[in-house]
Order: structure tokens, then sequence, then C-alpha cells
């Protein structure tokens, strides 16, 4: 399936869709969040941050002691402070296929690659040593798990995170930047699309700095799949993609919206 973004004389990058899905929390549920992370604590003083990360993953989505998950922890400092932060990154494949399993129509559900929000992260506060927020949950297929990583895009002065997600044979690029502890998606864009067909498209994002800010400009470049035909399935194994010389937009931060915008040439 192919999309093609028209371009208006200036217009906000997409945000919200079928293909990706963002929660913010009621202060409520801030405070229960929070409850269950200091009840961690209490209980087990002496383990690890990633042993203590695994026990507030299973009782906030209260996994069964029995399945198979995996996470991902990735520190940076994404807040505007001197203290270090963290996002966990949580794949629930297992609970995904079983859920499918037992729905009306367990073999449509397989068919379309398990597609659900199985696939999420949260936000550990350096400054206040805690989880803030519930996760942010990213519509996507669970086979292949989120690939995070953090460079300084919005601001010199702070970490934002990237995200790449997959749905079945096609996988997207989002980034968010962090403000009070909460995540804002400011940029999302197609990496790749039709994986494994012969009507397959593909994208190379580069990241260049401002001469106007102090945030970086996002270029796309159209790309190349490599591999095309050499994978035996799409909808797990990744694109090896070769840029080529043809840029097809660029995108400048706008603060006042928190959110990439482009300009027609």
């Amino acid at each position: 399936m192919k999309i093609f973004c028209k371009l208006s004389l200036l217009f906000t990058c997409f945000i919200h869709s079928c293909n990706t899905n963002t929660e913010q929390i009621s202060t409520e549920n801030q405070i229960e969040i929070q409850d269950e992370y200091k009840s961690i604590l209490e209980r087990h003083p002496n383990a690890s941050f990633e042993e203590q990360t695994k026990l507030f993953i299973e009782e906030n989505q209260r996994i069964n002691k029995n399945e198979n998950y995996s996470f991902e922890i990735i520190k940076g400092k994404f807040n505007n402070d001197e203290y270090e932060d963290a996002v966990i990154a949580v794949n629930r494949y297992e609970y995904a296929v079983d859920k499918a399993s037992k729905s009306p129509n367990p073999s449509r559900r397989a068919e379309i690659g398990f597609m659900g929000y199985e696939n999420f992260f949260y936000f550990f506060d350096g400054a206040s040593q805690d989880f803030n927020t519930k996760p942010t949950l990213i519509q996507s297929t669970p086979l292949v798990p989120l690939k995070i990583s953090s460079q300084k895009i919005t601001s010199s002065t702070k970490q934002d995170l990237i995200v790449e997600y997959r749905i079945r044979n096609s996988a997207r690029i989002n980034i968010y930047n962090f403000s009070k502890q909460k995540s804002f998606l400011t940029f999302s864009w197609k990496k790749y699309d039709g994986f494994g067909t012969d009507e397959h498209i593909s994208n190379v994002f580069e990241f260049e700095d401002s001469k106007k800010s102090n945030s970086k400009n996002i270029k796309i470049f159209k790309g190349l799949i490599t591999n095309n035909k050499k994978v035996k399935n799409h909808d797990k194994e990744d694109a090896k993609i070769k840029k080529e010389n043809n840029l097809l937009h660029t995108f400048y931060f706008d603060k006042k919206i928190n959110k990439y915008v482009t300009i027609k040439e």
C-alpha cells in the first residue's frame, strides 16, 4: 500500500492515524502509577533499576509470571535538567498471539500480524525518580519489537526519542520529545512500505543543523531497498536501504506548535 502526503504551503506532518496512537493520562492515573513504583521500591530496595523496572512492568500490565515478554532500556537526558532519564520499550508478542487465539476470528488476527497495542514505552523521570505517566501505546505488529534510540533533534540541550515500528512489511519512524514528564509526538513518517513486493518504496532520513534555531532540520531522501527479494519473512526481517541523491522533503521544527512542518519549494 502506497501512501503519498500532499504538500500544502505550510502543513504539520501527520501525527495521528491508524498507524500510530499515543495516550496521555489523568492526574488520578498518574498518582496510581507513581504509587505502584513506590511500592516496588519499598519492597525491593536493594534491587537494581533493571530489576525494579521489570517488576513495575509486570505489576502495571498485570503480566502473568509465565508470559514471555521483552523490554529494552535506554538512558539519556530527555528533560531540560541535569538528571538522567530513561525510556523503557516493551514488547508483548506472546500476549498478542494468545489474545488473538481467543478472538472471534483468530485466523484474521494472524493474517494482519496480530496488529494492536502490544508495543509501547514508558518514561522514567530522573528528577523525581519515578514513572510519571502510563505507557505511550504504538499501534503496530508486535512480531517485531520497537527500535528505540535517542538524539538531540528538537533542541541542542536535551535528547529526543526516535522510535521505529513495524506494520507487517512496512516500517515507520516516530520522533518524540518530552516536557513535564510526558511524551509528545513531533514527527512521523514512513521509512518503507511494500517490502518484498515490486511496488516497494523507501526513504532515508538525515538530520542537519538549522541556521535559524538550535533544533535540527529533517531531510528525507528517496531510498532503494537492496534486499527486497532476499529475505524469507518480510513481516519480520528488516529492509536494507541505500540512499539515492533525490531529496524529497525538508522539515523544520516549529516550537510554537511543537511539531515538524515543511514549506513547499
